[in-house]
């Protein structure tokens, strides 16, 4: 995931604090781009970690405006 983060693309990415897993958030154009950069990560290419794209829809909260 180093090399996406150097382009700009995994803008977040770390395990789970229990150890089952982990995850990233990958800013890319859509699903088939998600899942390229994904399936050229080194860690998958050598079966250390296992990839499952999943599509999010980020709330943007500023819209809803400020609570005080």
């Amino acid at each position: 995931m180093h090399q996406p983060w150097q382009q700009g693309k995994n803008l977040h990415a770390g395990p789970f604090m229990d150890d089952t897993g982990g995850a990233a958030v990958v800013l890319c154009e859509d699903e088939q781009e998600a899942r390229l950069v994904m399936e050229r990560d080194p860690a998958v290419i050598g079966g250390i970690f296992v990839s499952e794209v999943q599509p999010w829809y980020m709330v943007v909260w500023e819209r809803f405006g400020q609570n005080v």
